[in-house]
């Protein structure tokens, strides 16, 4: 009898080593499952971190290169060059009117009110140049709206002084000149979008602006400085008190005298 129960006992014992070892390969076939879901999110976690990498070292490469990772509407993040080539030119425009006006302006009889312009432009082209080295691109529009405005204010105060004060000739011209440029600029633009009568409407108002700055050119730059405004500038020097040399109040009042010739700049 014993031996009976001997053998059922055995039985349930070579069950449960069974049993166990099946249990044991499932939970071996888990952990191999479990590992290679682990280097499979490792390995894509490294390709995200390299792309992350990547991205970085193009975005610190941005500002003096002009190159952008980032494309807006198109896919994949193209690289493209920056649109710097209208930026250069407007650089270029405020930087050598500036210069032109700065030499002018020793020529006036009043040289601190078109020196002042021709700082604001000097300033001005600096600023845009600061803003192609920018991160963050610059509107295309900006030079141009920054060119009306600037321009705007100086043909106001360039034709006060030229007509009512008779103070400077040079403000008004060079002012339209930006006034001119930034307002077609501005029209060039947005033309594509335009009905025809606001096509119309905008061709008229840039025939109008070139109309006014070949005016402010030939009362300006042609007719020049009238004699008042050297006899001005002398009894300005003879109340500071300076009477002899190249800047004083004969010299001054000499230079009135000259002023018959049309268009002199002296």
């Amino acid at each position: 009898m014993w031996i009976q129960d001997l053998r059922e006992v055995c039985e349930r014992c070579y069950d449960d080593h069974e049993e166990g070892q099946r249990l044991i390969g499932e939970l071996r076939a888990e952990w191999n499952e479990a590992s290679d879901r682990l280097e499979v999110e490792t390995s894509l976690l490294d390709g995200l971190e390299r792309r992350a990498d990547k991205l970085l070292q193009a975005d610190a490469g941005l500002g003096w290169g002009g190159w952008t990772t980032r494309s807006s509407g198109s896919p994949g993040g193209e690289k493209r060059p920056r649109r710097s080539d209208s930026m250069m030119f407007w650089i270029a425009l405020f930087l050598g009117l500036g210069l032109v006006v700065l030499y002018y302006s020793r020529h006036q009889p009043f040289p601190e009110i078109s020196g002042r312009f021709a700082l604001l432009l000097l300033v001005a082209g600096g600023m845009l140049w600061l803003s192609i080295t920018a991160p963050r691109e610059t509107g295309e529009s900006v030079p141009a709206v920054v060119a009306t405005v600037v321009g705007g204010a100086a043909v106001v105060i360039g034709v006060i002084q030229m007509s009512m004060l008779r103070n400077d000739v040079i403000v008004a011209p060079f002012g339209g000149v930006l006034l001119c440029m930034g307002a077609i600029s501005l029209m060039v633009e947005r033309w594509a979008g335009m009905e025809q009568t606001e096509q119309i409407g905008s061709f008229a108002i840039a025939s109008l602006l070139v109309m006014l700055e070949i005016y402010l050119a030939f009362r300006g730059l042609v007719i020049g400085v009238q004699g008042i405004s050297w006899s001005k500038t002398g009894l300005r020097q003879v109340r500071r008190g300076l009477i002899h040399g190249p800047n004083g109040a004969i010299s001054h009042f000499e230079r009135s005298w000259d002023m018959e010739k049309p268009g002199s700049m002296r």
